[in-house]
């Protein structure tokens, strides 16, 4: 899945997360391999693993408390190498895009 978010009227490619920050680059400079915007931002692993309570990596899958609601028990499940994420008690889900704007209150969506 691309991360391609839409922002109010353009759409623009995400290229990073800095310092609770998406960074973003317009159409007209879109990189010519989607290999260049994936390279400059953090692995899942690296991601969430700042982001989230009790952040239990596998090889392929994690387990966290979810930030969207209390819990003792982690019900928040993250794919490592896909980004997706998931809880199993409150049901949301998204990507690390996704993530970012639910955690900060920013008005980004997915296309």
């Amino acid at each position: 899945m691309k991360n391609i978010i839409k922002n109010n009227t353009r759409s623009d490619y995400l290229v990073s997360i800095n310092n609770n920050k998406l960074i973003f680059k317009n159409n007209s400079t879109k990189p010519k391999h989607d290999q260049q915007v994936y390279s400059s931002m953090p692995t899942p692993s690296d991601y969430y693993s700042t982001k989230l309570e009790k952040f239990h990596p596998n090889k392929r899958e994690a387990t966290a408390l979810c930030p969207f609601h209390k819990e003792k028990n982690p019900s928040f499940s993250v794919n490592l190498k896909t980004g997706q994420f998931i809880c199993f008690s409150c049901g949301a889900r998204g990507n690390m895009a996704t993530f970012q704007s639910k955690i900060h209150n920013q008005n980004y969506q997915k296309l």
